[in-house]
């Protein structure tokens, strides 16, 4: 994802978002997930530990634990609970980086995620949405072309078609819906 900004490695290091891992779910619920199987719980408790209280995620960074608490009980009306991940140090560095899972590597995946304060990814995440903004855009354009095209449209075959593009755009448009994709 760095290689966007066309730099390498501009992680600075702070230990934020492994510090500031959430889930809709509390430790107890994904515990029982857990027993009963579920691979997801599973792994992320093999990953992360759940903070004694929502104040210690809060000493880690208050702007973005509030913006993520008050982002999940807008978007899913639900609780948000806070991990930390077993494998960092006291140095911020992740004690099995060359082996990390997956789920690290690829941080931030999600170009809408709250980021801590000052993250080096700002900038990385800022272009990622100005790109999806642009395709909404052209979704856009094109379910105008679509209304066109359908209104010339003289056989079923092709009305068909064109329903079924317009369905695609539809359904990526309102992908995006709650991070503002209408007033794009």
């Amino acid at each position: 994802m760095s290689d966007i900004l066309g730099e390498k490695n501009i992680c600075k290091k702070c230990g934020k978002c492994c510090r500031l891992i959430y889930s809709l779910k509390s430790y107890e619920e994904l515990y029982e997930e857990s027993k009963n199987g579920d691979s997801v719980a599973v792994n992320f408790l093999k990953l992360f530990v759940p903070y004694v209280s929502k104040k210690d995620a809060l000493d880690i960074d208050t702007a973005a634990v509030s913006a993520i608490c008050e982002y999940n009980k807008r978007m899913y009306g639900a609780d948000t609970h806070f991990y930390y991940c077993r494998h960092i140090d006291e140095n911020n560095l992740c004690k099995v980086y060359e082996r990390r899972p997956k789920f690290c590597r690829q941080y931030p995946k999600n170009e809408f995620i709250i980021l801590p304060q000052d993250c080096s990814y700002e900038g990385y995440s800022f272009m990622a949405r100005e790109k999806v903004k642009a395709k909404v855009r052209k979704a856009k354009e094109e379910l105008l072309d679509i209304k066109i095209m359908r209104m010339k449209a003289e056989d079923k075959g092709t009305i068909e078609r064109l329903n079924k593009m317009e369905t695609r755009c539809l359904q990526y448009i309102e992908k995006y819906k709650p991070f503002g994709s209408e007033d794009w």
